[in-house]
């Protein structure tokens, strides 16, 4: 069996007082993401985090410091074992941005949603310590969930 390396940028975006989640649907049910995904050959971390906006959510964002980096293993949708490192940065959306349908939505999602930390909470969310992190202020920068 071959284990795919990939490496990923995930935005963490707050409007106003409310994360930006990407929801998704699998065999156990709903779960959320932050905005991003996976980088190509050749494009820096902020291109890809950049166009993976412009994709799922139409918008344009400011991209501010790395706040951690998660390495995770999973079953993607072909059914190939993969190895992921996702850094994830503190963005907000660019003056005058709107939420909106993407440029090309990943078609595996099904839309977002924003939500307080108090909900956050009580989702099915990857990395599943999302909210501990926010609440801590992301002191911990290395989350394995290997």
């Amino acid at each position: 069996m071959r284990n795919n390396i990939r490496i990923a940028s995930r935005g963490v975006i707050f409007v106003g007082d409310k994360l930006l989640l990407i929801r998704y649907h699998d065999n156990d049910g709903e779960f959320y993401v932050c905005v991003g995904g996976g980088q190509n050959a050749g494009e820096r971390m902020h291109e890809n985090l950049r166009r993976e906006c412009r994709e799922e959510i139409g918008c344009e964002v400011e991209i501010g410091e790395m706040l951690f980096t998660r390495e995770v293993r999973f079953i993607n949708d072909n059914n190939v074992p993969t190895h992921q490192i996702e850094h994830y940065f503190s963005c907000g959306l660019a003056e005058g941005e709107r939420i909106r349908e993407g440029e090309q939505p990943d078609r595996t999602a099904d839309g977002y949603v924003l939500v307080t930390l108090n909900e956050l909470k009580k989702l099915r969310v990857f990395p599943s310590r999302l909210a501990e992190l926010i609440e801590n202020g992301f002191s911990e920068r290395y989350i394995c969930e290997l």
